[in-house]
């Protein structure tokens, strides 16, 4: 059953790298390293969305809390315990979105 639906949009410019120990795991934070600088900005941006979609979508508060992982295909997936996330990114021109739709487990 869905539990809820979050959608964000973030400006890509908007987005300082300074954020990324604030809102990105250990994990998460290495795979950001290791990105061209061109990229991360975007990435980061990205997985702001994202991160700000699935909160809106769940009852969880906190981003650091919030995994998520890219497959060997490159598709962001988020495994969490309590929900199946459903989960989509996109990036267009000077901007970053991100859909996720959240079900009961």
């Amino acid at each position: 059953m869905i539990v809820g639906i979050g959608c964000d949009l973030c400006k890509i410019e908007r987005i300082d790298e300074k954020i990324a120990q604030k809102i990105l795991t250990e994990n998460e934070y290495n795979e950001f390293q290791n990105l061209s600088k061109t990229r991360q900005k975007e990435w980061l941006a990205g997985r702001f969305a994202a991160k700000e979609a699935i909160i809106k979508a769940t009852v969880i508060q906190t981003m650091k809390v919030i995994e998520i992982q890219t497959t060997s295909e490159g598709k962001p997936i988020c495994l969490m315990d309590y929900y199946k996330i459903n989960l989509s990114i996109s990036h267009d021109g000077e901007y970053a979105m991100a859909m996720v739709v959240a079900e009961d487990v």
